[in-house]
């Protein structure tokens, strides 16, 4: 699309019956809040130059609610360059409407006819090198209890929230007509390594990370009636090809923070395998649970086991440690 010089250009989105975003480009775009804008020809306002890494650019802006530059001019100080840029500060108030209905700075909405060969992509990011060494995100989100980049936004200086979300998925699956279940295969995150060639470094599908003193209170959780099977690790080799599972890997560290690596792992046929000894929970012969047909086959640890015989009944008051069984009805020692 290109502008006469001089002219002046007013972009009107309308998504369903009432949102409506105006962005005005002017013939070059010099300036924007301050911030130079370079090398904009006049025949494509949209065209800049990269001035340098040093440099804050913007490429396009649109600033609903009066957003200062620091709320953009993201990197807390730093140098960044951005070709499209939208910010939107939100006034106080009431909302009537949906609770969870978001006021967004960019968004991006699709709808499809194609077949499955030509997906809807809402919101794309792809990202390349052409050095080596290089830093190369996909997409990268980031919230804070705080005005963006503001001086105060630092320990201290945070606010309560009622949620903060660095990325949710929602995905909506409603039922056909007659109350059937749809076809198809749902997933609300997929990590697909693609290529020849596993990296030497690192390779993980999902990284929990904390700094700052701050720390996650549960790395992974699945809520209640979420989903019938919490986590789910297939075989380690090919579908078609006879082999153990992928394995569960614990580390604990030692003296002077030495790691030792515990694997849990499915082997062929079914059975389960750790590659260290398994502790079993320790309690005298009085505190031990109740044993009934609810805890069959659990097996415990008492540490005041008086003359035990093997598969005997269970007397405590002694000095022995004995591994014990519950059959159903007793706890037997082993």
């Amino acid at each position: 699309m290109f502008v006469k010089p001089g002219a002046k250009l007013s972009l009107v989105l309308i998504v369903g019956v009432s949102s409506l975003a105006v962005a005005h480009w002017g013939p070059a775009l010099v300036k924007k809040d301050g911030v130079t804008q370079a090398n904009a020809s006049a025949s494509n306002p949209l065209r800049k130059s990269y001035v340098g890494l040093n440099s804050s650019v913007q490429g396009s802006s649109v600033n609903i609610g009066g957003c200062l530059p620091t709320d953009y001019l993201s990197g807390s100080g730093n140098a960044t360059t951005s070709a499209v840029v939208g910010c939107v500060v939100q006034p106080s108030g009431t909302y009537s409407g949906f609770a969870t209905w978001p006021d967004a700075a960019i968004a991006g909405y699709m709808v499809t006819s194609s077949n499955n060969k030509k997906t809807a992509v809402g919101v794309y990011g792809a990202s390349g090198t052409t050095t080596r060494g290089s830093g190369i995100y996909g997409g990268n989100f980031s919230v804070v209890n705080c005005r963006l980049w503001a001086t105060g936004c630092a320990p201290g200086g945070g606010l309560d929230f009622a949620v903060m979300y660095g990325l949710e998925v929602d995905v909506n699956s409603y039922s056909k007509a007659g109350s059937v279940a749809p076809s198809g295969a749902a997933k609300g995150f997929i990590a697909h390594l693609n290529g020849d060639a596993t990296p030497s470094t690192s390779a993980q599908a999902y990284d929990i990370v904390a700094t700052g003193g701050a720390q996650w209170g549960t790395g992974y959780t699945t809520e209640a009636a979420a989903s019938p099977v919490g986590v789910f690790l297939n075989s380690a080799g090919a579908a078609n090809r006879p082999g153990s599972s992928q394995a569960i890997q614990l580390i604990s560290r030692g003296a002077a923070g030495a790691p030792t690596t515990s694997t849990i792992q499915a082997i062929k046929g079914g059975a389960i395998t750790v590659s260290h000894p398994i502790v079993l929970a320790s309690y005298t012969v009085a505190a031990l649970p109740t044993c009934n047909i609810s805890l069959r086959g659990g097996f415990a640890f008492v540490t005041d086991a008086a003359a035990p015989t093997y598969n005997g009944a269970l007397k405590g008051g002694g000095s022995l440690g004995v591994p014990v069984a519950c059959d159903g009805n007793h706890w037997t020692s082993h």
